[in-house]
Order: structure tokens, then C-alpha cells, then sequence
């Protein structure tokens, strides 16, 4: 079975991020793997931390694995928000404190990686902004069943698939 979660222009065709992870590049589509797509804005360049930045790698992915082999989750609990700044200011704080790192470690970022809770990705701010990704796979000319699929049904099949 394949499965990969990774931004497609932040993995060199060479690469294999993790041991034994096909390249996105390189992918086995054919035999039904599944890509998903996030929008997590501190993985995002400053200047591209916007809905048209997601929906650019959401057709690269397309172009790559083919629309039955892609889909997209917000995966960043900002997006419930967002935060009031006075919460989003002590979650930051908290997140790189001394005392938070000691702990529970820093969940693999460092802070030059630029993890920041209050951040958000222009045009989804929230989860009520879900309806936007839908409207932007319909502007780029996406199918009814092509959105569908992105928006959670390839996943669905997939995960029937691999777990029964």
C-alpha cells in the first residue's frame, strides 16, 4: 500500500523524506495510492500563505497522481479560530518556553521553522472558509465528481481500501 502526505514542491524528485517513502514524483498512483494535500501556513513561503498557494499544489498533485489520487484537509486548528491575539500570543509563547520544551520537546520544529499559531492562510481563515476551496476547484474547472473526490471522498475510498 502507498501513502504520502507532503507538499509536492518541498520533495525533490530524488528525495525519500522518510525511509522507504516512494518520491512524490515517483508515485505508484496507478495501483490506487492517495496523496493529501494541507494548508498549514508556517509550511508555506511568507508571501504564498493564501488559498491560491493550496490550490496551485492541489493541481500540481492532480498533475502528477491524477484527480482519483488526491485530496486536501485544512490540518491546522487555527482554522477554528482564529485565536483572539491575547490567546494566540500565549500559545506562541508557551509553544517555544523553556519550560514547554524541556517537557514535551518541540514535536519536531525548531523555531527557525517559523511555527506559529496565530498564523493563518488568507482565504481560509477558518473552517467556515471550507466553502472556498470549493469555489476555487470550481473556478480552475474541476468536475462535480473530480471536487468531490478531492474534498474527501478519495480519501474515503482509500481508507476503505487499506483498512476494510
Amino acid at each position: 500500500e502507498f501513502n504520502l502526505r507532503a507538499r509536492p514542491d518541498s520533495i525533490p524528485p530524488t528525495s525519500t523524506a522518510v525511509e522507504g517513502m516512494v518520491p512524490f514524483r515517483e508515485g505508484p498512483y496507478e495501483g490506487g495510492g492517495y496523496v493529501g494535500m494541507y494548508a498549514v501556513p508556517f509550511f508555506y513561503p511568507k508571501e504564498e500563505m493564501t488559498i491560491l498557494h493550496l490550490l496551485d499544489e492541489i493541481d500540481h498533485a492532480v498533475e502528477v497522481a491524477g484527480a482519483d489520487h488526491v485530496g486536501v484537509g485544512l490540518d491546522y486548528g487555527n482554522q477554528s479560530g482564529p485565536y483572539p491575539k491575547e490567546v494566540g500570543d500565549l500559545m506562541y509563547e508557551s509553544m517555544w518556553s523553556k519550560e514547554v520544551i524541556t517537557k514535551y520537546g518541540t514535536s519536531g520544529f525548531r523555531a527557525e521553522h517559523g511555527v506559529d499559531p496565530r498564523l493563518t492562510v488568507e482565504g481560509i481563515e477558518t473552517f467556515q472558509d471550507w466553502p472556498n476551496v470549493t469555489r476555487g476547484l470550481v473556478s480552475r474547472g474541476y468536475s462535480d465528481g473530480e471536487i468531490e473526490g478531492i474534498l474527501g471522498g478519495n480519501f474515503l475510498r482509500y481508507f476503505r481500501r487499506v483498512v476494510g
